[in-house]
């Protein structure tokens, strides 16, 4: 074939690829460009005193039940308007309170679980006492005298209650519950050496002093600046007053650093 026809080939098969639409073979094709892929959100750290808050609902603690500790003996002397009671419950707690000339005092120590399992098997013979163990003795003229009131809870916590006074005799069981429990009230008025080995040289005026007996509170209100005893006066009650020399103080009353707070000052003291 001769060149011009060549060209005259060329020409016509070119003219057809652009009346079809059809670009040229020799023509540029644009770059494939994938989809963007969307980031993962992150989550910005909380400001300094901003609490995060979510919609998931929080918890609560389910609350501790009270449990009420529950009484294992308990000895009671009532002498015309005064009172006395000694118990223990079996959480460990002594407790003594006193009621005289109508005002409360309360005072509590703590006894170990061996001590508790000991008292237990002194206590346990008493409760087969029968209910009618005898009547009291007391003569006509002292009708007016102590009473005597003594509580053990049997097995199921139910207190087994014997009431004497001082001239009635006990069956032996129910007096060694007895004496086991006069035990444990002369805990209360046993004096250790560490309790009064306190210095009572900075006591002065306004200094308040806990009794150590009756646990009463007293004010200081002259101290032995120029007397040889220094004046003090019971804050509550009949604001009874007694003088007192420094060097009796500690075995009287405790250290005011172990007391504990004192009452509030009453104004124009």
């Amino acid at each position: 074939m001769s060149l011009p026809a060549r060209r005259v080939g060329l020409s016509l098969a070119l003219g057809i690829a652009l009346h079809c639409g059809t670009e040229p073979a020799s023509a540029q094709e644009e770059p494939f460009s994938p989809t963007p892929r969307p980031e993962p959100l992150r989550t910005e750290p909380a400001s300094p005193g901003v609490k995060r808050v979510t919609l998931d609902p929080t918890p609560s603690r389910t609350p501790t039940p009270l449990v009420r500790p529950h009484l294992i003996a308990a000895l009671q002397s009532t002498e015309g308007e005064d009172t006395e009671r000694i118990a223990l419950f079996d959480d460990g707690t002594l407790a003594l309170a006193r009621w005289y000339r109508g005002r409360r005092t309360l005072r509590r120590k703590v006894v170990t679980s061996t001590e508790i399992e000991v008292l237990r098997r002194v206590l346990e013979p008493a409760l087969q006492t029968p209910a009618t163990w005898g009547t009291p003795e007391r003569p006509m003229a002292d009708l007016k005298g102590r009473r005597i009131r003594i509580e053990i809870a049997d097995p199921s916590g139910r207190p087994r209650v014997f009431t004497t006074d001082d001239l009635t005799e006990l069956p032996l069981n129910v007096g060694r519950a007895k004496a086991a429990l006069e035990d444990l009230r002369s805990r209360f008025f046993e004096t250790d050496e560490k309790e009064i080995w306190w210095d009572p040289k900075n006591v002065k005026k306004g200094d308040f002093l806990k009794q150590r007996s009756g646990g009463s509170w007293y004010l200081v209100i002259r101290d032995d600046s120029f007397e040889p005893s220094l004046e003090i006066q019971e804050t509550g009650g009949f604001r009874n007053e007694m003088l007192i020399l420094r060097g009796q103080i500690p075995n009287l009353f405790e250290n005011p650093a172990d007391a504990g707070p004192p009452p509030a000052r009453t104004p124009g003291r």
